[in-house]
């Protein structure tokens, strides 16, 4: 996927890296136990796949790849653990919220680029869903992988609160001397995201991991700490 990393932040990044302790990618976290009936409702066709299930990364991948979008969307709820974040359906009508996922989809695939997909998903207009940065990243992030090789190594990768913004921004932002420091990461623009992104990719690019590999594992370092 193409970036267009934030100069400021790139330099910090390469300069002043984060310290990451595992010398071998950590493993993506997996889902939960998912029952399908709890999620009928958020979905229109309830494509499910047969037998047992869980909200893991692959089947959340193969979902949006099949092109079932509410399933995938579902499990990614479920996987991030987001059921309890109302906005992410709200009042809106499902056909609207599949619509806007698709239209995702097909502007990353025409432009390799996450910049209008990540706006249909955090804008405010009556065409946007106003999801939060959280779960917008989240979304990307398997949606991308779902989507032919031009994403590659570098896909849009989860942002959240605890480990993005009060683990890992505290404790390299410290380490910067404040001239040399970047804008935050934790507002709602694609520009916070941008950011955040351009971190992950100077890091990623040192250890010659991809997006995911990186996130994946300060995510779990986060979560040890």
């Amino acid at each position: 996927m193409n970036w267009h990393p934030d100069e400021q932040t790139a330099q910090a990044a390469n300069q002043f890296p984060f310290p990451i302790h595992q010398q071998e990618p950590a493993p993506q976290p997996l889902g939960r136990n998912f029952i399908p009936a709890s999620w009928n409702r958020r979905t229109i066709a309830q494509a499910w796949p047969a037998g047992p299930l869980r909200s893991d990364p692959e089947r959340i991948i193969q979902l949006f790849r099949d092109a079932h979008y509410l399933e995938a969307l579902a499990m990614t709820v479920s996987w991030g653990r987001m059921r309890k974040q109302a906005p992410i359906y709200d009042d809106r009508n499902l056909p609207d919220i599949e619509r806007a996922l698709k239209q995702c989809a097909k502007s990353i695939q025409e432009t390799n680029e996450a910049q209008d997909a990540w706006l249909i998903l955090t804008g405010n207009q009556r065409q946007h869903l106003g999801w939060s940065a959280v779960m917008a990243s989240k979304t990307l992030h398997f949606l991308s992988r779902a989507l032919p090789d031009p994403v590659g190594q570098s896909p849009p990768v989860p942002r959240d609160g605890k480990v993005s913004l009060c683990y890992v921004w505290p404790g390299w932002i410290a380490h910067v001397p404040p001239p040399q420091r970047p804008q935050n990461w934790k507002e709602n623009t694609f520009e916070a995201y941008n950011r955040y992104m351009t971190a992950i990719l100077v890091w990623a690019g040192q250890r010659h991991w991809t997006t995911t590999q990186i996130e994946t594992t300060i995510f779990h370092e986060g979560t040890m700490a």
